[in-house]
């Protein structure tokens, strides 16, 4: 899959025509689609890898308080830092974990079928669908077994209207 930089919605939206029509001039196709790989192959890299450094993450939460595991955490989210992962990456993978334990711990309030659902949802999903509302959240559940799937734009779409806010408690 190739994506055209200057084609990308989000950023073009920012733009004038002629501030658009100057970076196409500016910058040769074979470099915006470049960048455009670059982003694509990065974000195929780490859906791939998302659960291995999941697993990674969740092993030092639940590890005994008594062998301090908690300055490893803290080495190892610096080490991903330094080497090219995001914070906000960090923080999907932290919010995939967090949604997941809760959906799978017991005395949940998800029933079976939820659960699975929700286990079996990638990381950047999973983070999504903990940042919806108990509502969207639903909605989400209800989009899945009806299309077999719970695609990303569905997810965005949902936390449009049903985005979580930890300030209205």
């Amino acid at each position: 899959m190739t994506v055209e930089l200057l084609s990308i919605d989000y950023l073009n939206g920012q733009l004038s025509e002629k501030a658009l029509s100057y970076l196409a001039t500016a910058i040769p196709e074979h470099h915006r689609v470049g960048v455009g790989q670059f982003v694509v192959a990065q974000r195929k890299l780490f859906n791939q890898h998302a659960g291995d450094l999941a697993a990674v993450l969740m092993a030092l939460e639940q590890g005994p308080a008594e062998l301090n595991l908690a300055q490893f955490e803290i080495a190892f989210i610096e080490w991903l830092r330094e080497n090219g992962v995001s914070s906000s990456r960090i923080t999907q993978l932290k919010g995939a974990i967090r949604i997941k334990r809760r959906a799978l711990a017991e005395g949940s309030f998800y029933d079976s079928r939820e659960r699975e659902i929700i286990k079996g949802l990638e990381v950047e999903k999973a983070y999504l669908f903990g940042r919806l509302t108990w509502e969207g959240q639903q909605q989400a559940l209800q989009i899945h077994q009806s299309k077999g799937q719970l695609t990303l734009q569905d997810l965005r779409q949902l936390l449009k209207a049903h985005q979580y806010d930890p300030k209205s408690k």
